[in-house]
């Protein structure tokens, strides 16, 4: 089971994140009760500030000890919790994967991981929402690559995207290749927001991250949308 929880910590934040967020909103669909979903979310709020206190700057032997131990009972927690979720009959494939969560496939024990990044179009852009699709880079085919599950797909706003996963937000996961984006009502009308992804096989592994691709919120008069050709680092 620990294979689907990220080593890298700030990615394990992020999908710690997505799975607090989506269990929290309806627990009974993943089979879990609110109270687990609210403990979780605790664990979770915990973690990111422990986390937090272990930047550069402001480190110490104290944050760090705090921070793994807080790291430790959230990872207890998770895999607690996915073993429960597995466990449910009326769980999906297309649920457990939404949370992060190796969909229990038969896989063979050296599933190859992705070596191409998808090309994401931007088909439409409406008030604070995008929809997107995500496209096999290797072939003229617009469905998946052989092998490749789903995705998984960040966000960022802002005038110039991160050069590093970082600074990027985590907006989901998903088997589909048609993806709707909503962005805070908050979000300035002009805004410009970018897009990146990548791959992942049936063990959720990912592959190489795709360029970035921005679009404009209406408010300008106009919408673009364009893609930087370098690549963004994991």
């Amino acid at each position: 089971m620990a294979d689907f929880l990220p080593r890298r910590e700030d990615l394990l934040l992020a999908w710690s994140g997505n799975f607090s967020r989506q269990v929290s909103a309806a627990p009974a669909e993943f089979g879990l009760t609110p109270e687990q979903a609210d403990a979780y979310a605790q664990l979770h709020e915990a973690f990111a500030a422990a986390l937090a206190k272990t930047e550069p700057q402001i480190r110490s032997m104290v944050t760090v000890a705090e921070k793994n131990a807080e790291m430790g009972r959230l990872k207890t927690a998770a895999r607690q919790l996915a073993m429960l979720v597995k466990g449910t009959a009326h769980v999906t494939a297309e649920q457990r994967l939404r949370l992060g969560i190796n969909p229990g496939l038969r896989v063979a024990a050296r599933q190859q991981v992705p070596t191409a990044a998808p090309v994401i179009a931007v088909e439409r852009v409406r008030d604070t929402s995008a929809m997107l699709r995500l496209q096999d880079s290797q072939s003229a085919g617009l469905g998946k690559p052989a092998r490749v599950h789903g995705a998984m797909l960040f966000t960022f706003v802002g005038d110039h995207p991160p050069t590093g996963i970082d600074g990027w937000n985590f907006h989901s996961s998903t088997t589909a290749c048609s993806v709707q984006v909503d962005f805070s009502a908050t979000t300035v009308p002009g805004q410009l927001v970018w897009f990146t992804a990548c791959w992942l096989n049936a063990r959720l592994q990912p592959g190489p991250w795709s360029s970035p691709r921005s679009a404009r919120l209406p408010g300008t008069g106009v919408m673009v949308s364009r893609s930087l050709t370098t690549r963004v680092a994991a």
